[in-house]
């Protein structure tokens, strides 16, 4: 194994949307119908899925629909707020890097979410990209495709680590190796454990 691609939601703690809690985060400080606006931003998921989300202007455009608004300064930061690394995994990636592993995040979150990824975890990762940069989503075979060759990796040298078995179908299917793991379900330090384990 060269590469170790692990998607975002392992290695922070995981939200079942990530603008959910960040809804709620932002309800504590102006008025805001939080199941209201959740439900208006799953409308608007498509967007998310084929790479055109604008947060800016979706923000507005839910804004004039609950007629309540949601600056984009303070929806970014309360968005950064519930970005919580695992110090358990953050540990383990680093022992792997140590050895020579190289170690990506790779996600289908859209790009707001991906530039506050990379600040957070500046220098400790080889790698992190999203999969509407790449034109396909995870689920699409096509995604690791064109991952492995921005990463110059074969796929046979790749090993996905993802919480979606559709998602780890996907890259066995462009020939890399896969393992469903969600710290939703299972604490984050078994997830350590198995990354400490790992051979190269």
């Amino acid at each position: 194994m060269r590469w170790l691609i692990l998607d975002f939601d392992n290695v922070i703690s995981p939200t079942h949307y990530w603008f959910d809690a960040s809804l709620g985060e932002v309800a504590k400080e102006r008025s805001l119908n939080t199941r209201k606006a959740v439900l208006f931003l799953c409308r608007h998921m498509p967007q998310w899925f084929r790479n055109t989300w604008n947060t800016s202007t979706t923000l507005d455009r839910m804004g004039r629909h609950l007629h309540q608004t949601v600056p984009l300064r303070l929806f970014r930061e309360k968005l950064k707020g519930t970005l919580r690394p695992q110090p358990e995994v953050l540990r383990a990636v680093a022992a792997l890097r140590k050895r020579g592993v190289k170690v990506a995040v790779l996600t289908d979150s859209p790009a707001i979410r991906i530039r506050l990824m990379r600040t957070l975890l500046k220098g400790q990762f080889d790698h992190i990209t999203g999969s509407g940069f790449l034109g396909h989503m995870k689920r699409d075979r096509r995604c690791f495709r064109k991952l492995c060759a921005r990463l110059r990796a074969k796929p046979e040298d790749c090993l996905l680590v993802d919480d979606l078995e559709l998602n780890c179908a996907s890259a066995r299917k462009a020939g890399l190796q896969a393992l469903r793991f969600s710290i939703a379900e299972r604490p984050a330090r078994e997830l350590a454990a198995r990354l400490r384990s790992l051979r190269e």
